[in-house]
C-alpha cells in the first residue's frame, strides 16, 4: 500500500502565496474579531470548526483556510490569532495542518485553539505520522513512500517533508507535547474514527488518510 496523498504544490510556492497573502488575511482576521464581538457566532450548539479544511469542506462546520479558492466560511492565516472569543467554541478539528508551521507557530495555533474552547471542549488533531514512513525505509518498501525519486534516501526525504511543504515531522510523543505545552488538561491518542468523547466522536467522522495520519485529542 503506498502513503497516500502527496501535495502537487512545491513549498515555496506556498511559502510565496502565504507571505503575499499575509497582511490582507490578517486585517481580516481583525474584521471578523469586531464582526464576532459585535454580533456573535450566531450558530446553533455545538460550535465547530473545521481548522485547515482545505478542499474539504463539511456542512454543519466553521471551516476555515488560507486559499482564496478554495470553498470556506472565513479566510484566515492561522499564523495570526484566531478571531473567535475566548471559550465560544465547543469542538476543533484540524487535520494535516499543524505540521506546515514551525515549531513555534504550530505551539501557538495550538494554544488559540485552547484559548477558543469551551471547558470541556474538545481539540481533534491528525497529522502525518513519521513512524510508518520510517518502517517502510527500515523494510526497504519503497512503493509506500510517495516519490519519484530511485534511492531510498530520496523516497524518505521527499515522503516526509513533502516538497518543502511540510516543517515538522511527527510521532505521537511530538504531538502530545505540543498540545500538553498549549496548555490543554487532557490529551489522548485517538484511532480513526473512533473518538474519546461525544464531541470528539461527532468530530471523528471527518478523519482521513488514516494510513499516513497519527490522531490525537485534547480536552480544554
Amino acid at each position: 500500500m503506498s502513503g497516500g496523498y502527496r501535495s502537487r504544490i512545491p513549498g515555496r510556492w506556498r511559502d510565496y502565496y502565504n507571505d503575499l497573502m499575509f497582511v490582507p488575511a490578517w486585517l481580516n482576521m481583525w474584521r471578523w474579531r469586531a464582526q464576532l464581538r459585535l454580533f456573535g457566532l450566531r450558530r446553533p450548539a455545538p460550535v465547530l470548526v473545521n481548522l485547515g479544511c482545505g478542499k474539504d469542506y463539511r456542512a454543519g462546520y466553521i471551516n476555515v483556510d488560507v486559499n482564496i479558492v478554495f470553498k470556506r466560511d472565513m479566510w484566515l492565516d492561522l499564523r495570526t490569532r484566531l478571531p473567535f472569543r475566548d471559550a465560544t467554541v465547543d469542538g476543533i478539528f484540524c487535520s494535516h495542518t499543524f505540521e506546515h508551521f514551525a515549531h513555534e507557530q504550530t505551539l501557538r495555533l495550538a494554544g488559540e485553539c485552547r484559548r477558543v474552547l469551551r471547558p470541556g471542549g474538545v481539540l481533534r488533531v491528525g497529522v502525518p505520522d513519521l513512524v510508518p514512513a520510517i518502517e517502510a525505509y527500515k523494510a526497504g518498501n519503497l512503493l509506500w513512500l510517495r516519490s519519484s525519486g530511485r534511492s531510498a534516501g530520496r523516497r524518505f526525504s521527499d515522503h516526509v517533508l513533502d516538497q518543502a511543504n511540510h516543517k515538522l515531522l511527527f510521532d505521537y510523543g511530538y504531538l502530545e507535547e505540543i498540545l500538553t505545552d498549549a496548555g490543554f488538561a487532557e490529551v489522548q491518542r485517538a484511532a480513526y474514527g473512533l473518538g474519546g468523547w461525544p464531541i470528539s466522536r461527532q468530530m471523528a467522522a471527518l478523519d482521513n488518510r488514516p494510513e499516513i495520519t497519527v490522531f490525537a485529542e485534547a480536552r480544554a
